[in-house]
């Protein structure tokens, strides 16, 4: 009885404020706000506490396994995410990168390091805080393209996964135990393989793989001379491999960059434009007689028939009759192998610079290639052997031109340096398809998130800062060196 009298008591006095507020005459200050709430105060459910402590701790509202698979299931690349990632509280993701620290693979740089720093969304555990990490929205990526067998490889993340959790355990409650673990491999073979013990550890269904090589059986037939393209495989078993090619790597954007204010020029400026002393290009040079297995300038030569045919043909276009004229390059511009992955001579990028058309071949035994997004960011025309694997948003005939032969590629050299007009439009339609959608941060967000999110091409302020209603900002995305 003690207790009804109370809550009728409570209701009654509940009842008094509103009247008395009501017949207040004053301008509503702060404090009414307060006031008025009790009006409105409704019984607290177990729903509101877990509301509040959702914006406490966002991953008690939306743990961070589930915010991916969400995200990840927006398959359309237009589709609204803005509601899902609101759920963060503006707060970035963290980001454990787990590579070779003595001896990193070049795509640990310019991929994984320089897509955390570039993306919107994403930030950097530093190196002392990724086992101990107690930020709950914390992603892991680890590396898998370096030279060390596959198993002692899954091993020794597995070993570091378990010390995670022993830590969370003990130390950071509010930590999941099962956490988002993205396995990136850039080697060449296409050979699946899987992680089945840290599967077991954190769950299948939070273990994604992202290869750069998805066509298997490619190999070179001597009796046509030319390569058999295999097939392209994207499942081993139950497991599913994102394609992840090769993305443009900033340092050669910085470079480009720096060339062009050379010449009073910027990023923003249609390039493909430029005069161009070059016909046709291949950056590849024919083996050395001197030393076996290598090119001129110690370029390994192995899977390189097709490359090796291709240069011939362009050197041989300069002895024609028909062709006598044109101005062609088969070699080595810049530096190759290791120091060509790791840094950039301006050799290189005058080369592209000057080059109309650029051609790209690939090696005998596998698909992709630097090259590809490079020399389109150039504003070449790019022509291609034929490609199972081709990036997304690009398509033959509208920003690259693919050959499947030797007569093939005679006859569109040809066609092309006859065609100007045609050559130019092809040559900046990949250009901004390369630049708008395959530079670091979009290849990082998409193996994490399926899909881009720093994007230059909403409306009015995006992710990167860039006011899209702004004359200067338009002309300057997605044209930039950074994304912010």
């Amino acid at each position: 009885m003690r207790a009804v009298k109370l809550v009728f008591t409570m209701a009654s006095l509940v009842m008094v404020v509103c009247l008395l507020l009501s017949l207040r005459q004053a301008a509503p200050s702060s404090g009414t706000a307060m006031q008025s709430n009790l009006c409105d105060h409704k019984p607290k459910t177990a729903r509101d506490d877990e509301n509040r402590q959702g914006t406490e701790y966002p991953d008690q509202k939306q743990p961070i396994s589930a915010l991916i698979q969400q995200i990840r299931s927006k398959r359309e690349p237009h589709s609204d995410i803005s509601d899902i990632l609101s759920s963060l509280g503006g707060k970035k993701i963290p980001v454990a990168a787990f590579t070779n620290e003595q001896r990193p693979h070049a795509i640990a740089r310019h991929l994984i390091f320089s897509g955390i720093d570039e993306s919107s969304v994403l930030e950097k555990v530093s190196a002392s805080k990724k086992i101990k990490n107690t930020n709950p929205l914390t992603v892991w990526v680890g590396d898998a393209s370096n030279k060390v067998p596959r198993e002692i490889w899954c091993a020794d993340l597995n070993q570091m996964v378990l010390r995670s959790q022993r830590y969370r355990r003990r130390h950071a409650k509010n930590m999941p135990t099962a956490w988002p673990i993205f396995i990136i491999d850039y080697t060449d073979t296409a050979t699946p393989f899987s992680c089945p013990q840290i599967e077991r550890a954190v769950g299948a269904a939070n273990v994604y793989y992202s290869r750069r090589s998805v066509v298997r059986d490619r190999s070179w037939n001597p009796s046509t001379g030319w390569v058999d393209l295999g097939r392209k495989v994207l499942q081993h078993g139950r497991q599913v491999v994102q394609p992840a090619p090769y993305p443009v790597r900033t340092d050669i954007v910085q470079a480009l960059d720096e060339q062009l204010q050379l010449r009073n020029l910027t990023l923003s400026y249609p390039i493909e434009e430029l005069p161009r002393s070059l016909d046709v290009v291949h950056l590849w040079p024919l083996p050395s007689k001197q030393v076996k297995g290598q090119g001129s300038g110690g370029v390994g030569t192995f899977h390189s028939n097709l490359r090796t045919t291709v240069s011939k043909i362009v050197k041989s276009l300069g002895r024609q009759p028909a062709t006598k004229n044109l101005r062609t390059f088969a070699g080595l511009a810049g530096e190759a192998s290791g120091l060509g992955r790791t840094g950039v001579s301006p050799d290189y990028i005058e080369t592209m610079l000057d080059a109309k058309l650029f051609l790209v071949v690939q090696r005998d035994a596998w698909e992709d290639h630097y090259r590809l997004m490079e020399a389109m960011i150039h504003g070449c025309m790019v022509l291609t052997d034929r490609m199972l694997s081709l990036p997304p948003g690009l398509q033959n005939g509208t920003h690259l031109i693919e050959f499947t032969s030797e007569s093939d590629l005679r006859h569109l050299i040809s066609y092309y340096l006859n065609h100007p007009a045609e050559r130019l439009a092809i040559a900046g339609r990949g250009r901004e398809v390369a630049m708008s959608q395959h530079r670091s941060w979009h290849r990082l967000e998409e193996i994490i998130f399926g899909r881009k999110v720093t994007d230059c091409s909403v409306s009015g302020i995006d992710r990167l800062g860039c006011t899209t209603n702004s004359r200067s900002a338009s002309r300057q995305c997605p044209y930039t060196v950074h994304a912010s």
